[in-house]
């Protein structure tokens, strides 16, 4: 793969330059051990990421990945767009492992993983509302 570096490239790794006085801290350089923010971290990994677990559980918005992969029969709940929340739900949910090891919320990570891989398409695309629409007419 040839790669061609335009003349008003601008460059993004300042880590290396003397003039920049701002350089990104690396997240394994932070720790949140006590007080405000520490406190916040724990809720929102005992309880609004289960809580949003559940939730997703309630209102179908596993079972439309589920749906998908064939492993469930009932119809598309929700709006569009109920994908992303989900992506979002995973994203936080790596997120607050990264200080506060949980298994069992490592078990909902891996669960999720498993449903979003079983739907996804082999070329890639996902969106449990257009895929299934896309693939109703093959399936009668």
């Amino acid at each position: 793969m040839n790669m061609k570096i335009r003349d008003n490239a601008v460059i993004l790794d300042t880590s290396h330059s003397p003039y920049v006085r701002l350089k990104p801290t690396p997240l394994s350089g932070i720790s949140l051990d006590e007080g405000f923010w520490q406190s916040r971290v724990l809720m929102n990994q005992n309880v609004t990421i289960p809580t949003q677990f559940q939730l997703f559980e309630k209102t179908g918005r596993l079972d439309n990945f589920k749906r998908i992969s064939g492993d469930s029969i009932n119809p598309y709940q929700g709006y569009v767009f109920n994908d992303s929340d989900v992506y979002k739900w995973l994203e936080a949910a790596s997120w607050s492992m990264i200080d506060n090891h949980d298994e069992q919320l490592l078990t909902s990570i891996d669960y999720v993983i498993e449903l979003i891989t079983k739907a996804q398409d082999k070329d890639g695309y996902l969106n449990t509302y257009f895929s299934f629409k896309s693939t109703a007419c093959l399936y009668p």
